[in-house]
């Protein structure tokens, strides 16, 4: 009987801790300075469309439509405003102070990349579909997360 309690404790243990670190993980190349999870969940779906406040970021928002619009049966149209279930994307050098660096903010109500730059908000793009695509096997329910993000180091190339 203490055998079987012992091997019961120690099943439990695993299950409800394995299931709690795979619900707070996010796995993303390359690994962002900072991630807080949360517990929503944003659902993409026909109603989800990509806001597109400057025209700045046309081609970043175009990229996006296409990526999303590969993983999913969804087609994602690019509007000048919505009130919920939409991904923006905008650059704040307040917000985001790292040359590009980039938030990535996913509640149940939208997805919101903030860039330093147009860089930044490309960077925050490539992090979303990384994750889209993680989602495609859960109804393209997507985390409910803060990522931020910046590149820590410089490539420094050297000629003889």
């Amino acid at each position: 009987m203490p055998k079987t309690t012992s091997f019961l404790i120690i099943f439990l243990m695993y299950f409800f801790t394995s299931n709690t670190s795979f619900a707070q993980n996010i796995d993303i190349i390359p690994k962002p300075v900072s991630v807080v999870m949360s517990q929503e969940k944003f659902t993409l779906n026909s109603a989800t469309s990509i806001i597109l406040p400057s025209a700045t970021l046309r081609k970043n928002a175009q990229f996006l439509q296409e990526a999303l619009h590969s993983l999913t049966p969804f087609s994602f149209p690019i509007l000048e405003n919505a009130s919920a279930n939409f991904i923006q994307t905008s650059i704040d050098t307040a917000k985001v102070a790292q040359k590009e660096g980039y938030q990535l903010s996913i509640t149940k109500n939208e997805i919101k990349i903030i860039g330093h730059d147009e860089a930044g908000v490309f960077y925050g793009i490539q992090s979303l579909i990384q994750i889209a695509y993680q989602a495609q096997n859960k109804g393209f329910k997507l985390a409910a997360c803060r990522i931020d993000d910046y590149p820590r180091s410089q490539l420094i190339v050297t000629g003889k």
